[in-house]
């Protein structure tokens, strides 16, 4: 699997509450009036017909101590993040690509190395 890690803004639903239970609450971050939207780390995309995403959440709540499937992102021109915010490495969904509404920027090269190592302690 070729693992690129990007940021993007994604749309969750379009006012249809029942849409809202296929994602993780952590992925419910913030609301306007169409749709409640997230910021999410693209992880992937999968091998069959459908080509959907593969994201994992990132929170700007970051807490005191950082578990060890939690990557601490600081802002910076690559990832374009206004606020210290924390990758959660195991929040990872599937998405249909036409939920993206914004590619916000890309991990850095530290920073995408450090979510292989603990991806890879994940599944291994």
């Amino acid at each position: 699997m070729k693992i690129f890690t990007r940021i993007i803004f994604l749309k969750l639903n379009e006012g249809r509450n029942e849409n809202r239970r296929h994602y993780p609450d952590s992925f419910s971050t913030c609301r306007n009036d169409e749709h409640q939207s997230a910021t999410c780390s693209e992880v992937s995309i999968t091998k069959d017909k459908y080509k959907d995403i593969i994201v994992c959440a990132i929170s700007s709540v970051v807490p005191a101590k950082l578990s060890a499937n939690e990557i601490l992102i600081t802002p910076q021109n690559t990832n374009k993040l206004r606020v210290p915010s924390v990758l959660k490495v195991d929040r990872i969904v599937t998405l249909k690509r036409k939920d993206v509404i914004h590619q916000m920027g890309k991990l850095n090269h530290l920073e995408l190395e450090k979510f292989k190592e603990v991806f890879r302690k994940l599944v291994a």
